[in-house]
């Protein structure tokens, strides 16, 4: 017989090539501890390792299932980009007392009457730990980030949400510092999101919880299409317009950048965001709070374009048997052997995600990097001061933005883990 140090080192090397012993362990791929680390420093345990048949079947469940539990939903009828599976996962974590993604059943509260109860407590802990654990990782990061964020700010500051969904963060917040002055939350997404959020929370949260939804504790909600740059920048104009001399503007980002195409229009983005805080007198500091996927960062997204350029809206078409080559690419407008962006050439994805932030904007450094698996695999921080002598800049120098992506790119012509 092995050992007790044999033993155990064939049982380690048998828990990472992700053998029947290792049900109970976290995903960890050869050499990598992404998981491990983010359980650390989060607090909350990683997710099963279990066979991807299982992830798949577990996918498939809820998405039979969610057509039936808002069947007969008046407010929320329509999941737009997996709206819905992440507000039900979020109320499962929600729902576990003591852990740190407990929110004492807010997210809950959202959810249809009677179907609510198979996530509420204590059933909520018999849910395996899969896709939900996922949703609970990034979670508890993005809320350490943004109170390390405003910290930073002892006056006033600004939060806006992009892609928000069905996500109560600002809910949260509003509800614990609200009585504070100076603490205001946008939340931008789809008009059709931003409608179903509106009619739950006045029909449905606003009975559940009265007095929750006062004045003060009410984010602000803005339908926007961020693959238009006309509709973001009006947006953002309404969002700080409303917003009293903020001096620092956070930007949080949580799986939203992924879906954008194509993928020169995430960059885009981020550097509307910067114009826009520029452009807001007294803002000294922005910062962008992250749980998504920076495109050309991640080291399978390198090489492939169309990687980093996919519009993923539920599974990975691949693991349907679709073929995602030519639906992937033309939906983003890549071609095959278009280059990727200058910063992909950095080694480790750390470097490239500084090199990526510093192209958003100059005065952008990275602050935090924790890299998780998934889609939406790069946690972090990014924040700088803005130059106060600068000027806010005009419409049509924040379009140019478009072209930047064509100067660092020389050639270019022409089951869900969450």
């Amino acid at each position: 017989p092995l050992p007790i140090r044999g033993r155990a080192g064939a049982r380690r090397a048998r828990e990472t090539r992700g053998g029947s012993g290792a049900l109970f362990q976290p995903r960890l791929s050869p050499g990598r501890e992404d998981l491990e680390i983010c359980s650390l420093r989060t607090g909350v345990p990683p997710p099963w390792n279990a066979p991807r048949g299982l992830w798949r079947a577990a996918w498939r469940l809820q998405e039979a299932a969610l057509p039936q539990a808002h069947r007969f939903d008046r407010y929320l009828e329509k999941s737009s980009f997996v709206n819905l599976p992440v507000l039900w996962w979020k109320a499962i974590a929600g729902n576990r007392r003591g852990t740190p993604t407990a929110d004492g059943g807010l997210a809950w509260d959202l959810l249809p009457p009677v179907f609510r109860w198979v996530v509420g407590w204590p059933l909520c802990w018999l849910y395996p730990p899969l896709h939900h654990q996922n949703v609970a990782i990034r979670t508890a990061y993005l809320d350490r980030a943004l109170d390390d964020a405003l910290e930073k700010t002892a006056g006033q500051a600004a939060v806006v949400v992009l892609g928000a969904g069905f996500d109560t963060r600002s809910l949260r917040y509003l509800a614990r510092r609200g009585e504070e002055s100076g603490l205001s939350f946008s939340e931008l997404d789809l008009p059709e999101v931003v409608a179903q959020k509106q009619r739950v929370l006045d029909h449905r949260l606003s009975r559940r919880r009265p007095g929750l939804l006062s004045v003060d504790r009410r984010p602000r909600l803005l339908g926007v299409d961020l693959n238009s740059h006309e509709s973001l920048a009006q947006a953002l104009s309404e969002a700080l317009g409303s917003s009293h001399h903020p001096e620092q503007v956070v930007f949080l980002c949580e799986a939203v950048l992924l879906y954008l195409r194509p993928p020169g229009r995430r960059a885009e983005v981020l550097k509307q965001c910067v114009a826009a805080a520029r452009g807001i007198p007294g803002v000294e500091r922005v910062t962008f709070v992250f749980a998504d996927r920076l495109p050309g960062v991640a080291e399978r997204d390198r090489d492939a374009p169309r990687a980093f350029g996919a519009n993923v809206t539920s599974m990975d078409r691949t693991e349907r048997g679709q073929s995602s080559v030519g639906v992937d690419a033309g939906d983003s407008g890549m071609a095959s052997g278009r280059s990727a962006p200058f910063w992909a050439r950095f080694d480790s994805e750390e470097e490239r995600a500084r090199s990526f932030w510093s192209s958003v904007s100059p005065a952008l450094e990275l602050q935090d990097w924790l890299p998780k698996p998934g889609l939406a695999c790069h946690m972090g921080i990014a924040t700088g001061k803005l130059e106060a002598q600068q000027q806010p800049q005009t419409s049509s120098t924040t379009s140019a933005s478009s072209t930047e992506w064509e100067r660092v790119s020389p050639s270019n012509k022409g089951p869900k883990d969450t």
